[in-house]
């Protein structure tokens, strides 16, 4: 049946969204993306390692340690580490360690949060070093975010700091990350912040993403004052 079905099954994977594959059972669908994680298409592999967030089983692990092993592709890479961080998969620390070494800085960015999904106390020593040697302002920002994230609360105003940054896709990664963030009793304070950032943003992508992100946080401001 998974014969029958397979190219309906990768338009799934490739355009529909939402990571749960309708019309196939659970057991099925873990066979059909880790067969689509090894595909000569890097766009499949990210997709299928994307949607394995929905299905944590001993063969979707084994699919994304190998993943982490041997993806070229560097966003397919991060969709495997993005994965191993939503599904709290402890095994691949060690490799998320060593992609915080990576030629690619979003690799080594998107590498620090996973890793702080996983385990906070190892995110926390050693990003607190490694941040201090980054050069991308982008990889920074996903320091700081990952920082936060493992328990580091104090770097929230390097991370807002940030936002003065002249490269647009460093003000857009902290605006878009903000609504992943617990930021507890910083909630306000951050609102304040965008606001007033609002004021003085020309890039058309970074305001709607400031203006969405306000109402996220807006809203759980109201929600947590009730």
């Amino acid at each position: 049946m998974i014969k029958l079905n397979v190219e309906s099954l990768r338009e799934q994977v490739l355009y529909r969204t939402g990571r749960k594959l309708i019309g196939i059972s659970y057991e099925n669908a873990t066979m059909v993306l880790c067969k689509f994680a090894k595909s000569a298409d890097p766009e499949l592999r990210m997709r299928a390692l994307e949607k394995m967030g929905e299905y944590k089983s001993h063969k979707v692990i084994s699919c994304l340690i190998d993943s982490l092993q041997h993806e070229k592709d560097s966003l397919a890479l991060i969709a495997a580490m993005e994965t191993a961080g939503l599904l709290r998969i402890k095994s691949a620390v060690k490799l998320i360690l060593q992609k915080l070494s990576h030629r690619d800085y979003m690799v080594r960015g998107y590498a620090a949060v996973s890793l702080s999904y996983i385990n906070n106390r190892i995110a926390l020593k050693y990003l607190a070093k490694l941040i201090k040697n980054e050069r991308s302002s982008w990889a920074k920002a996903m320091f700081c975010v990952a920082l936060y994230i493992a328990g580091n609360h104090e770097v929230l105003n390097k991370l807002l700091d940030l936002l003065q940054s002249r490269r647009y896709r460093v003000r857009s990664v902290i605006v878009n990350s903000l609504p992943d963030m617990e930021l507890g009793g910083n909630k306000d304070f951050v609102i304040s912040i965008l606001k007033y950032r609002l004021k003085t943003e020309k890039t058309v992508a970074v305001s709607s993403s400031i203006k969405n992100t306000l109402k996220i946080l807006e809203h759980k401001s109201k929600k947590s004052k009730k």
